[in-house]
């Protein structure tokens, strides 16, 4: 009789120590190859630190919630309140342009207060590194390229112009050799800044705020709710039916801007003092018989002033100016860099109209109508052919 054993073996999954160190080892080596190789060949990340190319690109900066209309928006803040790092288009910042503590709605033009909000890192970008080599930048694409007087400083910037052209920029317009370069509607789509957002409306009960689209005239078929309107009509019912019903835009702000609003007064009251600019927002011309104010004027200066005196060109006067005051033409300023700090802007006339349209028959036209004084666009949605004029 034999008495054996099974021949069993035991082993640990855990592999020894000096294996476990090889492969970590080995692992950040390859990693560190991979990404050498990739960098040098492919593609490369960067930070964006500017405004430059705000507002397709962010560099650093603050998220701001108007209180007024609850409209978001970015605001550029310095590049020193972080720990400095790689980032594209690097600028001399020993002028600080930052100062402020606080900016403007873009929605509504209520002041917002920004020294308490936290700082935001800008936008990152991975740029295949030989595109160009296979082909030519088109014009209006986003491209990187490194500054000749120093190599390790990148810009990003968005093309303009191309070999040979001569570009010229009229109103706004850019012109290669006397053309006018129309940017396709993606690329629209990018550079457009917003001016007015319909579903952030301050508070009806604000004083300084009136809505920006209203009908035309009394009677009118569209009807309102503060966030959208809608259409009564029936043409089979209306005396002229082939007429239009119109709801117009008008810039109001709520506050703020840089602009000269100047109205006539035949006579100020003599036993009123003349106002000063700098204390009460608006100044009189004797000479010229004018009252004239810089931006908007608060309704609680107007009220002050027109409760001192009972007569009635007088306080017609401030009305007009008042009304004035609060619609500007719409401006080239941008909320991420600071509206407050340059007083310069510059009336535009390229606009943009985004709107949710729901027909409720397949009779009738919708109507949209932009001009600027001497041309005008009209676009007809014919709901009956079935097409757009």
């Amino acid at each position: 009789m034999t008495l054996s054993r099974p021949d069993w073996t035991i082993t640990s999954s855990k592999p020894p120590p000096h294996g476990m160190l090889r492969f970590t080892v080995e692992s950040a080596l390859l990693l560190v190859m991979v990404l050498v190789v990739f960098r040098a060949f492919f593609a490369e990340g960067y930070m964006i630190s500017t405004g430059s190319m705000a507002p397709s690109l962010l560099g650093y900066h603050q998220r701001v919630c108007c209180p007024a209309c609850r409209f978001e928006f970015a605001r550029g803040a310095s590049p020193q309140e972080l720990p400095r790092q790689s980032a594209i288009a690097a600028t001399d910042i020993a002028a600080d342009p930052w100062k402020e503590v606080s900016t403007r709605c873009p929605n509504c033009g209520t002041a917002v207060p920004t020294a308490e909000l936290p700082v935001i890192e800008g936008d990152q970008l991975m740029v295949r590194k030989h595109e160009f080599a296979w082909r030519d930048p088109q014009r209006w694409e986003v491209t990187v390229f490194r500054n000749p007087n120093l190599p390790v400083q990148a810009y990003v910037k968005r093309v303009v112009g191309l070999p040979g052209e001569r570009i010229s920029i009229v109103d706004g317009d850019v012109y290669a050799n006397g053309v006018l370069q129309r940017k396709p509607l993606e690329v629209q789509r990018a550079l457009r800044i917003p001016v007015s957002d319909h579903d952030h409306q301050p508070a009806p009960s604000d004083p300084d705020w009136r809505p920006r689209w209203l009908p035309v005239a009394a009677p009118n078929c569209w009807t309102g709710d503060g966030t959208r309107f809608q259409s009564n009509c029936d043409p089979q019912n209306r005396a002229a039916p082939q007429a239009i019903d119109w709801i117009e835009y008008r810039h109001w702000i709520r506050a703020g801007g840089h602009h000269r609003s100047t109205v006539s007064i035949d006579d100020w009251p003599v036993e009123l003092p003349e106002p000063v600019e700098q204390r009460d927002g608006f100044s009189l011309d004797t000479s010229a018989g004018t009252l004239t104010a810089i931006g908007a004027l608060p309704a609680e200066t107007i009220a002050m002033w027109m409760a001192r005196s009972s007569s009635e060109p007088f306080r017609d006067a401030l009305g007009r100016l008042y009304l004035r005051s609060h619609q500007p033409p719409i401006s080239d300023v941008c909320a991420y860099n600071h509206p407050e700090s340059n007083p310069n802007d510059h009336p535009i006339h390229d606009l943009m109209l985004e709107l949710n349209l729901t027909p409720r028959t397949a009779t009738g036209q919708f109507v949209m109508s932009m001009h600027d004084g001497c041309h005008e666009l009209r676009c007809t949605l014919d709901f009956e052919q079935h097409e757009v004029r």
